[in-house]
């Protein structure tokens, strides 16, 4: 009972604000353009390529890269694409194993100083659209305050990655529980519950530019 009355709570807050997260338009056309070519090893590479950076760059995670060094990452997250990976990640160990790997392939060629949790997160996400969760510094700041608000438990040590898929996939889990994301209009409900965190921990309180 307790467990589905703090599903029940998670929905209502989250459907509340369904109308801003469903402003998103113009991130979800840009999302359906990179899925389209991460499965699509048979197009030109050049024009691949293209997409890719577009689509990071509209995410804001290679600011601080280069235009050669953009275009290396969406190389390395092409040859992770195309190779062999499992069609499925259903365990957060599974997310972790993969982030890991795909985190070496990505700075392949590239000496980068920051870290690329973001930018890895991201990248992951292109390949597993159903299951990864996008990690930023919005959502993690309003994913530990719906931590707190609901109860969820944060194993201690890990990476920051880690901790963020544990409470992400709980509150996840609570939403699919009870059907709670059925009615909302977008194909990947895992994108949808992103971008609501993401506007949620937005530290202005105007809106986003664009938005």
């Amino acid at each position: 009972m307790k467990k589905y009355a703090r599903s029940l709570g998670m929905n209502v807050f989250i459907t509340t604000h369904y109308s801003n997260v469903a402003r998103f338009a113009k991130d979800e056309c840009l999302d359906r353009s990179v899925l389209s070519v991460i499965r699509t090893p048979h197009r030109r590479r050049k024009a691949r390529k293209q997409t890719v950076v577009r689509w990071l760059e509209n995410y804001n995670v290679v600011a601080y890269l280069t235009g050669a060094q953009r275009r290396r990452v969406a190389t390395n997250l092409l040859t992770y694409a195309d190779g062999n990976w499992p069609r499925k990640l259903t365990s957060r160990a599974a997310i972790m194993q993969e982030f890991e790997r795909l985190k070496q392939i990505l700075q392949r060629g590239l000496n980068l100083s920051k870290k690329i949790e973001s930018l890895t997160s991201k990248a992951l996400w292109c390949c597993y659209p159903s299951f990864v969760p996008i990690l930023d510094a919005n959502a993690e700041r309003s994913l530990r305050i719906i931590s707190r608000q609901f109860g969820f438990t944060v194993r201690a040590g890990g990476s920051r990655y880690a901790k963020f898929v544990e409470a992400w996939q709980e509150l996840y889990a609570g939403l699919k529980t009870d059907v709670y994301l059925g009615g909302i209009d977008c194909r990947y409900k895992v994108r949808f519950v992103d971008r609501f965190l993401w506007w949620l921990g937005q530290k202005s309180f105007e809106d986003a530019p664009g938005y």
